[in-house]
């Protein structure tokens, strides 16, 4: 093969994986575009709010079975899971009192509302569990967070279809 034929084709073959690695990104960044336009942000302060303590909620939480699950604790005496349950259920409550104002979209606030009662539910239960009984069941602990973290995300993005 003639050495300029070569340069010309390998060129060709390099800007070609260049295109498609460019077209790739594109793709990427729409779909993230995409993802974060159809995030359904609150219209509200008070939608902000919620949206921020229940995720300091969930934070405070993963921490806690972090903490837990490890058999750690803190150095300083803070009991990490009242902290964090009281701060869901002062977001579930803000999150109730936005359903019932209306000001929020229903498609995210109606089955977030629904999934978080559902998730203090369990919560409570592993309080009652943990405190009450002495037994801790790792699958509850599981199940908790896994239903807040579903629970924020459709908040945050609405109900996936």
């Amino acid at each position: 093969m003639n050495p300029v034929v070569f340069h010309i084709w390998n060129a060709g073959f390099y800007f070609t994986l260049f295109y498609m690695r460019m077209n790739s990104i594109s793709i990427t960044a729409s779909i993230t575009y995409m993802r974060i336009v159809g995030m359904a942000l609150p219209e509200t302060l008070l939608g902000g709010f919620v949206l921020i303590v229940l995720l300091g909620a969930t934070m405070g939480g993963a921490l806690a079975a972090i903490l837990l699950l490890a058999n750690k604790s803190l150095p300083i005496k803070v009991d990490l899971g009242i902290l964090h349950g009281r701060m869901g259920v002062a977001g579930v409550v803000l999150l109730g009192i936005t359903f019932i104002m209306g000001d929020e979209r229903n498609l995210t606030v109606a089955p977030a509302l629904g999934a978080y009662i559902i998730t203090v539910i369990g919560g409570a239960t592993l309080y009652f569990l943990i405190r009450r009984k002495g037994v801790f069941p790792k699958i509850v602990v599981l199940a908790h967070g896994g239903l807040a973290v579903a629970s924020l995300y459709i908040l945050a993005f609405g109900f996936p279809i």
